[in-house]
């Protein structure tokens, strides 16, 4: 059986002709929360640390447009977050980047939806990287609606998957002398009044005709980033791959190869201990642990919902992930307005965000588009 901490390579010619012949096909996304109840919306805002009324307080959520608490638009994660593909599809054993994320949204999803969900494997490419070697880039398309049928959104995903022992020998994401922030108590003070700096314009309207290019979104701090915040990510949006006893007994077995193996103890692990355990992290060629790629996703999406108000809408968004992001870092969203326009009578603004750390490294960024009510009425 193969483990995901093989030496050998886990991409050999058949492990990718097997996945590519799976392009086209249809799995069932199997949600975390199946229906989008008001706690399930209030601890998804909660897993990426928004206080946002709109989505965390039905009472609130009554009194606006939608006469609802609504869920943030990336709220859809949990309707294929109970397990399956949401890592790549096929190839046991071989590590997933995460590399980029795109999402197109329909409607809102208001308290007390159904979430139904299906994925295909859209694309497999073989690709060289300094990364891991020779890699393979999947793209992985979801389908969301509601029970009546009528769409929600679309969700497409690449992942990057690489053989661990290729990663380990790159060194591309495990920089030699690495050494966390240690931060001091100004830059502690600092990240707190950036904290409390935080603006959500709520019921304010945000009028199309008052946005202008170059305009500054305004920010959202997130970090210092700890163990404890990707727990409570996974807690709100689910972990696919995180079973507990009898259940990750039962997972293992029937997908051999799915494991790392800890080295110390030779007990199967999960992959997503990666992201917790140094030295599993280590293991794939990454520094130190580090955060998962949806919860940037949602960063964005925060800052996005902040600055749009309750009558504006995230319509669109397309994310890049350019490196890990470590546990210990602290990172800054921000984003500027780069155009306007009216398309179908639809008031559009499309924005652009950069993530960086403490440190200036830019490790994410995004392109968005906005719908915002208009003076006119439209």
């Amino acid at each position: 059986m193969g483990v995901g901490d093989s030496a050998g390579t886990v991409l050999t010619r058949r492990a990718i002709d097997d996945v590519r012949a799976r392009i086209g096909d249809e799995y069932p996304a199997k949600p975390w929360w199946r229906v989008a109840t008001a706690d399930a919306i209030r601890h998804y805002a909660e897993g990426y640390g928004d206080v946002n009324p709109l989505f965390t307080d039905p009472e609130y959520g009554a009194t606006t447009r939608n006469r609802a608490q609504v869920a943030p638009p990336t709220f859809l994660y949990c309707g294929l977050s109970a397990g399956g593909s949401t890592g790549g599809v096929g190839l046991p054993g071989a590590f997933a980047l995460h590399a980029q994320d795109e999402w197109i949204w329909y409607r809102p999803t208001p308290e007390g939806t159904h979430l139904r969900g299906v994925q295909r494997l859209t694309s497999v490419e073989e690709k060289d990287s300094k990364w891991a070697g020779r890699v393979v880039h999947q793209v992985l398309s979801t389908e969301f609606s509601d029970d009546n049928g009528e769409p929600l959104a679309v969700y497409r995903a690449l992942v990057v998957r690489g053989d661990r022992g290729a990663a380990r020998g790159s060194g591309k994401y495990e920089p030699k002398g690495y050494v966390p922030t240690r931060y001091t108590e100004a830059e502690l003070k600092r990240i707190a009044a950036d904290y409390d700096a935080e603006t959500i314009r709520g019921n304010e309207p945000r009028y199309w005709e008052d946005v202008h290019p170059g305009q500054s979104l305004g920010h959202v701090v997130k970090g210092p980033l700890a163990v404890r915040d990707i727990i409570c990510w996974w807690m709100g949006r689910g972990a696919p791959l995180l079973k507990a006893f009898r259940h990750w007994n039962n997972y293992v077995a029937e997908h051999p190869g799915i494991a790392i193996v800890d080295p110390d103890t030779n007990v199967a692990d999960t992959p997503e201990a990666a992201h917790y355990d140094e030295r599993l992290a280590r293991r794939s060629g990454v520094a130190a642990r580090y955060d998962v790629g949806a919860l940037r996703t949602a960063w964005c999406q925060h800052l996005l919902t902040n600055w749009c108000g309750d009558d504006g809408t995230v319509q669109s968004i397309r994310v890049r992930f350019y490196r890990p992001n470590y546990v210990g870092s602290t990172s800054w969203v921000r984003g500027t307005v780069e155009a306007k326009s009216v398309e179908h009578g639809a008031h559009l603004v499309t924005c652009a965000l950069e993530v960086k750390d403490e440190r200036d490294n830019l490790h994410t960024s995004a392109t968005a588009v906005v719908r915002l009510p208009s003076r006119a009425g439209a």
